[in-house]
């Protein structure tokens, strides 16, 4: 009876552990990280240092402007800079005319399909 017990929280927790990664994985992608400060200001919710954008507590994914300077879907400007609003997915600027398998173009970028 013990082993069916342990085996039965075993697949308990692996059910919830799956149910659970798909949106935690999706919003890793969108952390906040450094990002090479271009122009005068740093985007909102960053702080400069040095020739770089560090994040501050609370801040969003950004990425520099591209292009036409026209943000992807899902993210605002600020400054040289597009900021992700909440309902964003993970972009990067577009290499060429098409974008790698699983994105969709949007201007000057390309976008993580859902």
């Amino acid at each position: 009876m013990v082993m069916s017990v342990s085996s039965s929280r075993l697949w308990y927790s692996l059910i919830l552990l799956a149910s659970l990664s798909g949106p935690a994985l999706a919003e890793s992608e969108l952390v906040a990280q450094p990002i090479a400060k271009t122009g005068p200001s740093c985007p909102r919710g960053y702080t400069p240092s040095g020739a770089y954008c560090m994040p501050r507590t609370g801040a969003r994914f950004a990425l520099e402007k591209q292009g036409e300077g026209i943000c992807p879907r899902g993210y605002t400007p600020s400054g040289g800079y597009c900021v992700a609003r909440p309902e964003a997915r993970a972009a990067l600027p577009k290499v060429g005319a098409t974008c790698p398998r699983g994105y969709s173009p949007s201007g000057a970028y390309c976008v993580k399909r859902p």
